[in-house]
């Protein structure tokens, strides 16, 4: 419940294989409203859609995006930053095919 107090729009999953799945952070606090009584929510089981995602780099343009979306045939991308000298990679962000639509056309 911690994690929904900053009003996130997205929560991203990690699963065993390191694929990585969007889940909106509205069909977590709806589950949560729900079920006042639960203090473990497994999310991969709890009524959602659910968004398969690949990484792209902070740099790249939202022409590249696309092209990616398409090619791995993902319905999101997060958006990375490699934190220097460390294997750490920090999610900055969401991009959908209505966020490319909505604001890039060429």
């Amino acid at each position: 419940k911690h994690h929904l107090e900053s009003n996130p729009l997205w929560i991203v999953m990690s699963s065993d294989d390191e694929q990585r799945i969007l889940l909106r952070a509205s069909d977590l606090a709806v589950y949560l409203a729900a079920n006042t009584a639960v203090d473990h929510v497994d999310l991969l089981e709890i009524p959602g859609q659910r968004f398969n995602l690949s990484p792209i780099h902070e740099l790249a343009t939202l022409y590249q995006a696309q092209q990616l979306l398409k090619q791995k045939h993902a319905d999101a991308l997060f958006v990375t930053h490699q934190i220097q000298a460390s294997s750490t990679t920090k999610v900055l962000g969401i991009i959908t095919h209505n966020t490319i639509d909505n604001h890039y056309k060429l």
